[in-house]
């Protein structure tokens, strides 16, 4: 059976880990990788460096499907772009409620229009957390589940905060402060 051959858009900490699990997979081919032009000329892991790099996913071979693993506000714009290409979307946008019902409603209609399928909220909140509530609330029907969010280093704001003009790198820290709020800290490396 001939291999997946997918495109992965975005080449943050998810795209990477994404792309080096499909390069390792032996069911999965990694067909493209696709960069901001800004990032494009930049250097790969070793394990990646025979992967074709481009800008736009127009410029991608023979890809069955793209893995989208770019920043949130980017995953509609970016989705549209694709279908219009035909192909199959799998996106891991972090929404929730109103505003992943409207999200899933928009990325169907374009895959609809463009007749090419289209999977949404695929990552970790929603798509598997959500499934392990819904096991443990199956296996303690009398219990109550909870959920908590702990301190983190490093998410989606991180992403944003490198992709401005002039900072070199970043770091976002999310830490609850002692009346329940959550802060989060911004640290920014700007470029000389």
């Amino acid at each position: 059976m001939k291999p997946l051959r997918l495109a992965v858009v975005g080449f943050g900490r998810v795209g990477q880990i994404c792309a080096e699990l499909i390069s390792l997979s032996h069911d999965l081919s990694l067909a493209a990788i696709v960069r901001r032009a800004a990032s494009a000329e930049g250097t790969l892991p070793e394990i990646l460096r025979s992967i074709p790099v481009t800008t736009h996913i127009g410029q991608a071979r023979d890809v069955d499907a793209a893995l989208l693993c770019v920043p949130t506000n980017a995953v509609m714009e970016t989705a549209v772009q694709i279908l219009q290409h035909g192909i199959p979307i799998v996106d891991c946008a972090t929404l929730h409620g109103e505003a992943l019902r409207a999200h899933k409603n928009a990325i169907h209609k374009a895959a609809f229009h463009h007749r090419a399928p289209a999977i949404v909220g695929a990552g970790w909140d929603p798509g598997a957390l959500s499934v392990f509530r819904s096991w443990f609330a199956l296996l303690t029907p009398g219990g109550a589940t909870e959920t908590r969010h702990r301190t983190g280093i490093s998410l989606r704001h991180t992403t944003m905060a490198r992709s401005v003009v002039g900072v070199r790198d970043a770091l976002c820290a999310e830490v609850r402060a002692t009346d329940g709020r959550l802060q989060r800290y911004v640290y920014v490396e700007l470029e000389k």
